[in-house]
């Protein structure tokens, strides 16, 4: 079924990134057909949009420049890359921050609340599982 590890690896990354995204969409149908707690305003999805384009943004380095040593011809571009990670890592902790904040304050005890909360934290660990297993598996 697949050639190699890293397919398997990008199709169970695949299945865990649209899993955050359906429990986020369930939570926000919870909440307008079933629950009838508070509407539903736009800007509560803005944790798992940032955190999906940290996802992104994230995976456009190679883990090995940011774990392994600076290399003497390119000091400025691995320290960039360093410094690119870590941006990004915290764009994923502000999301996270912002999703709890929404949790708590809005829906706290319902489904919807806790979906927004862990949307955010299973693209969080699925955008550093993808980078990790995409530069080790070869």
């Amino acid at each position: 079924m697949y050639e190699t590890k890293r397919q398997f690896m990008c199709a169970c990354v695949g299945v865990v990134f649209s899993s955050a995204w359906w429990m986020f969409i369930s939570g926000v149908w919870y909440n307008q057909k079933i629950s009838h707690h508070a509407v539903f305003k736009g800007y509560e999805t803005l944790p798992g949009i940032g955190a999906t384009i940290a996802f992104i943004m994230i995976n456009f380095i190679d883990v090995v420049r940011v774990i392994g040593p600076d290399r003497r011809e390119s000091i400025c571009i691995d320290r960039f890359i360093k410094f690119w990670f870590y941006f990004w890592v915290m764009i994923f902790f502000v999301c996270g921050g912002g999703a709890l904040w929404v949790w708590i304050k809005f829906y706290w005890g319902t489904w919807t609340g806790l979906s927004i909360f862990l949307q955010v934290l299973l693209i969080t660990i699925d955008a550093i599982a993808f980078l990790i297993f995409r530069s080790m598996i070869h």
